[in-house]
């Protein structure tokens, strides 16, 4: 059985709005490299007449750039603001045959609860935790160095054991 002991603090949420802010890697070189093509199409378009056409493409991908950084670095921090030691939760994670148990307890209130692995809509794994999506907004996070019992490789292999591969993102076995 794998077991974690997570903490949900500013920290760890902050980790986890970066995280969905922007979850495919592919989409900062796309928006990259949009921005470097609208930058030559204004240099090469300097003296003729579609410097006007060049301009609006470079404002239009400026755009896109500044709400791509906007998302990924100024959003969250905004979000959690007002994040304060009332706001940390204690997660309690037991990786069972048939469902994920979970206790919470934070200073507000405790509770209990289970979870099976058909219910999770993606599983998505950083280089620091892994992200059980409950819903496409919400998620267990499972921080690596947090679990208690078995490591990260062998909770891997047991989510990829327990989970269709549909709906598990950067999983692998090595």
């Amino acid at each position: 059985m794998i077991k974690a002991d997570v903490t949900y603090d500013k920290k760890a949420m902050l980790s986890f709005m970066r995280f969905t802010a922007i979850d495919k890697p592919w989409k900062w070189a796309i928006y990259g490299a949009l921005l470097v093509f609208a930058v030559v199409l204004t240099i090469l378009n300097l003296k003729t007449d579609f410097l006007p056409f060049a301009i609006i493409v470079l404002f239009f991908v400026s755009l896109i750039e500044i709400f791509t950084i906007f998302a990924y670095f100024i959003s969250p921090n905004m979000k959690l603001k007002n994040f304060t030691d009332e706001n940390i939760i204690k997660n309690h994670f037991s990786f069972e045959e048939k469902s994920v148990k979970l206790k919470s307890e934070s200073k507000a209130r405790k509770s209990d609860g289970e979870i099976p692995y058909y219910a999770f809509v993606k599983v998505d794994e950083s280089s620091l935790a892994f992200y059980l999506f409950v819903n496409k907004t919400s998620a267990l996070i499972i921080t690596k160095s947090e679990i208690t019992e078995g490591t990260p490789e062998e909770l891997k292999k047991f989510l990829i054991a327990k989970i269709p591969d549909k709906r598990i993102n950067k999983l692998s076995v090595k």
